[in-house]
């Protein structure tokens, strides 16, 4: 029998066996099963994995599989399949895990060992169940429960069937508590009484969503008795502390109301766990148990232990070296400081919660495989806008001009952090570190232009407005899920051309952004105004607010940028002449090919650009990657228009720009237009004239936001969705050739283009004219 052990990362490999959730370790004495209700743990340290192992393990087991593929080495090439698809898991790239355990699974059908069949169709089911694909899911674990069942290994049929009763915990056709309780009479009786103990606590969460609370009290307590037996070491104070978690977190959210006997058995688990930790030494786990019992305090209003707890808590994981808990808890004493209305106080604890995150925030997965929401905006967000809420509300509340003025700035600069933080995430690199570190802002950019920076928080809508060195807040004291949900309709009737010409959400998104901001875009005589969005607001073009009378654009040149400190606002060689042929290269793909439709109307907007401006083309099979990565190398562009279809999806590593050959991904186009060119000489302009983003999915707006970024442009005018040919030539033709004007900014030229679809017989419907945003540099 091949044991799956890990033989060739030294005392990593011990972190990782130790942190990955859901991974089945496969030994040859049995298999241990975290199953995906039981992952406790929001931060990237679970069971002390840190500081980007999940990208080391990844890397490595990936050059290790290629080089025991090359050897022939099945067994060996198994193992590095296994544990890369558990770093995978871990850090929410369940696809890649699936596959990875779909190829160990066939290595040991070659191989002939049904024990690893078994234990891998179990690890496959659950995978299948974290992504949320029920059917595959119940055909791998069956097919895992019938191996394991037939060749003897009980200890694989337990875990298999605590799986199961996973799997049908939301079903109303088929009883999981049955399968739960089965796993765990199994576990007893090879004596696994961790194992059993798991399967009892499933089934209590399962009675407590079933709101049949009785039953979870007996449940637990017998998972207890079993927890009890466990002799004393780290796996028994860590089982304490994730039961205690479940009991609580579970009771809780289901908004049972107090049950006292859950609390108290809750409470008790955390006691133990604490208890244990203080005996073994274990201070991560100390920390843990006390800050667990810290929240059971602030929950149950005793608030003054709620702080003592918080504080032990926080000592102990700092003393732990574990600042991924650490955070946990400075969040909680900022958020009890607030409570006792000692809100300097509280912003200190925000501010240390937040530059302790800043320190580890890579560290975390990029997706939550239980949830599919990203880590960063859902789990850590909060604080950053917990800390940005109070420095806007000590802004407003002080008389000191001055004072209030850093406030704001002190606000804007917690969100900037954000937003760099959530394009790092996105693309999976430091890009915005290095534009932020070379640019200025941008409303330090030129006299007539005024910066929206909407700050969205969940009671109201702060709207900071920079002009002439200065920012003014403007408050709006009601809570913005109305906003929210009209951008989003917004945006899926604009995409869907099932809008009215004049959307009343259009109405929505002026009456929030615009009207309140008048009186500032009068004093300032703005001619341009250039949108800082967030969340659903990145998917949704400014331009289409309307005032009852007219339509934004009509009104001002607008441009969008995904930060104050996120567009490269370097000056150096902007002052040269006009532009010339030689430096534009146009590329477009009309062609139908991999898969996606012809775009018929390329070949016209190629051609118009030909006669226009003149400049290089590469055109169909003549537009591949390799002969665009040569093309750019070898000229000095200032201009590269991409005609293909662009894609932007809420994952980074699937967004991609089509070429006849194949796909450029965002880490080529970097590597292309940012890295391939000379020191401060940046592309002046990037066009994706046939790009789209995902409906309903705001990552894939940050992504689109995020191109002028990550390609090092100074601005990027991009597509938010696919319109028809005739009108994408309509508007790119009429920019290009307004922008040949003496004087005119790229902003102003996009808005003379659009006001001519608008005011033009075919395409006034902003479906067409709206999609466009111009992104960066606006000048």
């Amino acid at each position: 029998m091949i044991a799956i052990l890990i033989t060739f990362a030294g005392a990593l490999a011990g972190a990782v066996i130790g942190a990955v959730v859901g991974a089945i370790l496969v030994t040859g004495a049995g298999i241990a099963t975290a199953p995906r209700v039981a992952a406790q743990e929001a931060g990237p340290a679970i069971g002390g994995l840190r500081g980007g192992a999940y990208g080391q393990v990844i890397e490595e087991t990936t050059s290790r599989l290629e080089t025991e593929q090359l050897r022939g080495n099945r067994g060996a090439s198994l193992e590095a399949l296994v544990l890369r698809s558990a770093a995978l898991q871990a850090s929410g790239f369940l696809t890649g895990a699936i596959d990875d355990l779909r190829s160990a699974r066939a290595l040991a059908e070659e191989l002939e060992d049904d024990r690893q069949r078994a234990i891998l169709s179990s690890r496959l089911g659950e995978a299948y169940l974290t992504a949320n694909r029920i059917k595959p899911a119940a055909d791998a674990l069956t097919q895992g429960l019938e191996l394991a069942r037939s060749a003897g290994h009980r200890d694989v049929e337990a875990a298999t069937l605590n799986n199961l009763g996973n799997l049908y915990a939301t079903s109303t056709d088929v009883d999981a508590v049955s399968y739960y309780q089965e796993a765990a009479r199994l576990a007893e009786t090879i004596g696994d009484q961790a194992l059993a103990a798991r399967a009892q606590l499933n089934a209590a969460r399962l009675m407590l969503t079933r709101g049949r609370p009785g039953e979870a009290e007996r449940l637990a307590a017998a998972a207890f008795a079993d927890l009890d037996r466990l002799p004393l070491g780290v796996p028994k104070a860590r089982q304490y502390n994730w039961a205690g978690n479940l009991l609580h977190d579970v009771s809780l959210g289901l908004g049972l109301g107090r049950r006292p006997t859950v609390e108290a058995l809750a409470e008790q688990a955390f006691t133990r766990a604490a208890a244990l930790a203080r005996e073994l030494g274990d201070r991560r786990i100390l920390g843990n148990a006390l800050g667990y019992l810290g929240q059971i305090a602030e929950d149950a209003g005793r608030f003054e232990d709620a702080v003592v707890l918080t504080r032990q808590a926080l000592f102990q994981s700092v003393a732990a070296n574990a600042p991924d808990r650490a955070y946990l808890w400075h969040a909680r004493l900022a958020r009890l400081h607030l409570r006792n209305g000692d809100t300097e106080r509280a912003i200190a604890a925000y501010r240390d919660s937040v530059d302790t995150l800043e320190t580890i925030r890579r560290d975390f997965p990029v997706i939550d495989p239980r949830t599919g929401q990203s880590v960063l905006r859902a789990r850590l967000g909060p604080i950053y806008q917990g800390l940005a809420d109070l420095y806007l509300r000590r802004a407003s509340a002080t008389a000191d001009p001055e004072r209030a003025e850093r406030s704001r700035r002190d606000a804007r600069r917690v969100i900037e952090r954000f937003k760099s933080a959530e394009l790092e995430e996105f693309f999976q690199d430091d890009c915005a570190a290095t534009i932020a570190g070379a640019s200025r802002p941008i409303d330090q950019l030129a006299e007539d232009a005024v910066v929206l920076y909407p700050i969205v928080l969940p009671d109201r809508l702060e709207l900071l407005v920079s002009h002439g060195g200065r920012i003014e807040q403007v408050t709006l004291d009601r809570p913005s899920a109305p906003l929210t949900g009209a951008a989003r309709r917004l945006r899926a009737g604009l995409a869907s051309y099932q809008i009215a010409a004049v959307p009343a959400e259009s109405r929505v998104l002026h009456d929030w952004l615009i009207a309140p901001i008048e009186p500032i875009l009068a004093r300032a005589g703005a001619t341009t105004l250039v949108f800082v969005p967030d969340g659903a607001l990145r998917a949704v073009p400014i331009g289409v607010a309307h005032d009852g009378r007219q339509f934004l654009v009509e009104r001002l040149a607008l441009a969008t940028a995904p930060g104050v400190n996120l567009v490269s606002t370097d000056d150096r060689g902007r002052d040269r002449p006009a532009l010339a042929g030689e430096e534009v290269l146009v590329a477009g793909l009309a062609e139908g090919v991999q898969g996606f439709p012809a775009l018929p109307g390329v070949a016209g907007e190629v051609e118009s650009l030909r006669d226009l401006i003149g400049g290089t083309v590469l055109f169909d099979r003549n537009f591949t990657t390799q002969s665009l990565q040569r093309q750019v190398r070898r000229g000095r562009y200032r201009v590269v228009h991409l005609a293909s279809h662009g894609v932007f999806a809420g994952d980074g590593r699937n967004s991609f720009i089509l070429t006849h050959d194949g796909r450029l991904d965002m880490d080529q186009l970097e590597a292309l237009l940012k890295f391939g060119r000379p020191a401060g000489d940046p592309i002046d302009l990037l066009t994706l004239s046939a790009c789209e983003t995902a409906a309903g999915d705001d990552r894939a707006a940050l992504g689109l936001a995020g191109v002028a970024v990550k390609s090092g442009a100074r601005s990027v005018l991009a597509s938010l969705w696919q319109i028809s040919d005739e009108a994408t030539a309509a508007v790119i033709a009429e920019f290009y050739r307004y922008l040949g004007e003496p004087g005119t900014t790229k902003a102003l030229a996009l808005r003379r283009a659009q006001l001519a679809l608008i005011r033009g017989p075919s395409y006034g419907h902003p479906s067409y004219w709206s999609p466009f945003l111009l992104i960066g540099d606006w000048r």
